[in-house]
């Protein structure tokens, strides 16, 4: 499943129940993820653009959920 959200393009984004890290938005503004026949993720972005990003631990990003 892709979806596209341009305006998070390049952003991180985590599970909200686990806290595992998932793969962030891509350069063009998509996020591609693999899920069963009734799976489904909940997942925050990081409210960070990704120039400003600090470097180091990426725990302490503040994120918006989506």
């Amino acid at each position: 499943m892709t979806i596209e959200v341009p305006e998070l393009a390049g952003r991180g984004t985590t599970d909200l129940f686990g806290g595992c890290a998932f793969p962030p938005v891509d350069d063009r503004g998509r996020l591609t993820l693999t899920l069963g026949a009734r799976g489904y993720y909940w997942l925050s972005v990081d409210r960070t653009e990704p120039d400003d990003a600090p470097q180091g631990d990426h725990d302490n990003h503040p994120t918006e959920e989506v």
